[in-house]
């Protein structure tokens, strides 16, 4: 049985899409919970206060700080969910720009792997502005740059 055609350009789209909400979503939820982490801090002062001046019970202070961590941790989760998101929807988006033709100038050039003795480096666009390496390279780290460009035939020039 044949599988059906995938059109690639309306897959970028549709999960460029669910990124995008996902990061809209997420921004919300992120501006929430730093809005409970202050109410929740300001409480927290308040109570300090509280017990310095009324002499009022510093034990008071252990639920909200209780409160207080669990909303850094809730935070921090958040946080890290809309950075994948916004990753995602960045690769989609770099998708979208290849199969469009607008890639040039949105990348990593890999121009420090260029080289300059290399016979045939500048006929080939290895590197640079416009070049293979910036057509292919979707790494997020040196090192995967580094093992791309060494794939490319450029120099391994560790920074």
């Amino acid at each position: 049985m044949p599988h059906p055609t995938v059109n690639p350009a309306e897959e970028y789209t549709a999960r460029l899409s669910v990124h995008e909400a996902q990061v809209k979503a997420l921004t919300k939820r992120d501006e929430r919970l730093a809005s409970a982490r202050l109410l929740v801090g300001l409480v927290i002062v308040a109570i300090v206060v509280a017990s310095l001046f009324v002499h009022a019970p510093l034990w008071w202070t252990i639920p909200a700080l209780l409160i207080f961590a669990w909303l850094v941790s809730k935070h921090a989760s958040i946080r890290r969910a809309r950075t994948r998101a916004a990753r995602a929807a960045a690769f989609n988006r770099r998708g979208l720009d290849r199969i469009n033709d607008r890639w040039v100038g949105g990348g990593q050039t890999g121009e420090r792997f260029l080289d300059a003795h290399h016979v045939y480096a500048a006929d080939l666009d290895l590197f640079g502005r416009g070049s293979l390496f910036e057509l292919l390279s979707a790494a997020r780290t040196r090192m995967g740059e580094q093992t791309l460009a060494a794939c490319s035939g450029g120099r391994r020039r560790d920074p």
